[in-house]
């Protein structure tokens, strides 16, 4: 059990793996910058990783869900300041084929920049619903129509 004052930060985080990310999240969360690139008669978006690339602080909110004496409920998690590292890409390219891997997500959690240097803020809701808007709430997530 950690104590007040035991954590130090940043601390290291491993999310977790992921099969494809949209390029609209690889440009917010990862700073790619996204230019037209003509190959042949066809014009397509690249995303380019480069030594400008900035990557921001984010938030990122997760929900877990759980089942205690067969009743639902979900736990809403919200680290409120992460900087994330770079998308690992790995591929496997010998023989005939290419096997593409997951790639791993992991960041540093750090403490936020108010009064109270906030870290992580969870609750728990009997409604999945409830959860997230618990986490589009303190992440001040705007509401899709």
């Amino acid at each position: 059990m950690l104590l007040p004052g035991e954590l130090d930060f940043p601390v290291r985080l491993l999310l977790r793996t992921v099969d494809d990310l949209s390029d609209t999240v690889k440009k917010e969360v990862f700073g790619a910058k996204e230019e037209d690139v003509t190959v042949g008669s066809e014009t397509v978006k690249e995303l380019i990783y480069d030594e400008s690339q900035v990557i921001p602080d984010i938030g990122l909110g997760v929900i877990v869900t759980k089942s205690r004496r067969g009743v639902m409920t979900y736990r809403a998690i919200v680290f409120t300041k992460i900087k994330m590292n770079q998308l690992s890409t790995e591929a496997t390219t010998k023989g005939e084929t290419i096997t593409w891997q997951t790639q791993a997500m992991s960041g540093m959690i750090m403490r936020d920049d108010t009064t109270r240097h906030m870290w992580k803020r969870e609750a728990t809701f009997t409604g999945e619903g409830a959860a997230v808007a618990y986490i589009t709430k303190l992440l001040d997530i705007p509401s899709v129509i």
